[in-house]
């Protein structure tokens, strides 16, 4: 939990919770918080408030760290924002001792009014692990931490708060909320736009210009402005000559990323190709390729098997039609055989069709001939039997053409 107040006042101006390691994109989040306005921020979340109740939105002209994540090199980036960047020494929690005492007042709140809270102690057997009724998502944890933030910010300064004149001739309440309302005409702070926030507060990355769009971590983007410049056509015209740029991006979310051009930031969009993973972060669409590439990796190594019975299997089929083929044309002609072979492929082409009918009665007989009477199904009815006793009458008329015919040969053989 990151945690960003202002000195004077005591006002919590913005925070941010994450299940994240500690890192510098999660301390701007709450930095970005700080400076954003909060009336959208807690509508986010299902709470609706007034712009009076948190009118923080802004951001200071000095920012101070522990010699954490405000130490990395990417602060050099606050001088966009008119802001210095400081450091307390290491060791030294008391140069900064507003932030950190509402650690504490905060963790013991949580303590108090929320299940499955723990601290650090020693645990004696038989001890309930208090961590067992912990029932709270993040997103109900954040909601929490809303309306205890807007309740801190209403509570009454402490005895080690030292008010000045002026603030004792305006009868100012001694509340953060109230000390922030009566300095809020301080040159102190500054408001920056969202997309000056976003640019110099998230993350860069190099991206590159292509026919399929602006590619980054496998996935392509695009805008209005980009087709209508011409950036990809061709094989990637490349914005001003260039095909290798810096893009800004949420690494919470990959729908969009963001591209500065010229004087503006241009919001770049998921190409159709890719809309299935809007709303994923970037680290789950790189787990998402990293099991396409192993599984085309493990089954390219299993096609090679395939692929070498399949040709085997060719090769046998191959030299045993050649050979059948060699035995029956051993005593005709190439030019015998290709006669009415057009006439022959019409008749083949019936039988052929017949033969793989669903209607074929062939179809009820296994690969050996013989009749498959697992897959007959009986039917005993009266239709039935009146086929069988029509079969029966039509054999009867078979055998007797079959002896009529029998005595006629036996007449012409003794001619």
């Amino acid at each position: 939990m990151y945690i960003v107040m202002d000195v004077f006042s005591r006002l919590v101006t913005g925070f941010h919770v994450s299940l994240e390691p500690e890192s510098w994109f999660e301390a701007m989040i709450a930095v970005e918080n700080a400076a954003s306005n909060k009336v959208e921020f807690c509508a986010k979340h299902n709470i609706p408030i007034k712009e009076e109740e948190w009118p923080s939105h802004y951001l200071p002209s000095n920012l101070v760290g522990d010699r954490g994540e405000l130490k990395a090199k990417d602060s050099e980036r606050f001088v966009n924002l008119n802001v210095d960047v400081l450091n307390a020494p290491s060791y030294r929690g008391d140069l900064k001792p507003y932030v950190e005492s509402n650690f504490h007042i905060t963790n013991e709140m949580i303590r108090q009014l929320l299940s499955g809270s723990t601290e650090a102690q020693q645990w004696v057997r038989g001890d309930k692990n208090p961590a067992k009724d912990a029932a709270l998502t993040v997103e109900e944890f954040c909601r929490f931490m809303i309306v205890y933030i807007l309740t801190y910010n209403k509570r009454v300064l402490n005895k080690e708060y030292i008010p000045t004149k002026d603030m004792f001739v305006d009868k100012v309440d001694l509340t953060p909320i109230s000390v922030w309302n009566w300095s809020g005409s301080s040159q102190l702070l500054h408001e920056r736009s969202k997309d000056e926030l976003i640019y110099n507060l998230y993350p860069r990355a190099e991206a590159k210009v292509s026919r399929y769009g602006i590619e980054y971590r496998n996935l392509c983007f695009t805008s209005d402005v980009a087709i209508k410049k011409g950036w990809f056509d061709g094989n990637g015209n490349g914005i001003d000559g260039k095909k290798d740029i810096e893009i800004t991006y949420d690494p919470r979310n990959c729908s969009t990323i963001f591209l500065k051009y010229k004087t503006g930031l241009i919001t770049l969009q998921l190409t159709g190709k890719y809309k299935e993973f809007e709303g994923l972060c970037f680290a789950e669409v790189d787990k998402i390729f990293e099991y396409r590439d192993n599984q085309i990796k493990l089954q390219t190594e299993k096609e090679a098997q395939h692929l070498a019975e399949l040709n085997a299997f060719a090769d046998d089929l191959n030299n045993t039609a050649t050979n059948e083929m060699k035995i029956a044309t051993k005593n005709s002609s190439f030019y015998s055989r290709n006669k009415g072979k057009r006439e022959a492929r019409k008749q083949d082409g019936k039988k052929w069709s017949a033969s793989v009918a669903h209607t074929s009665s062939n179809s009820s007989e296994d690969t050996t001939g013989k009749n498959n009477g697992a897959s007959v199904i009986p039917f005993h009815n009266a239709a039935q039997e009146q086929n069988d006793e029509s079969q029966d009458m039509t054999n009867d008329i078979y055998s007797l053409f079959s002896r009529k015919n029998n005595v006629r040969r036996g007449r012409d053989s003794d001619e």
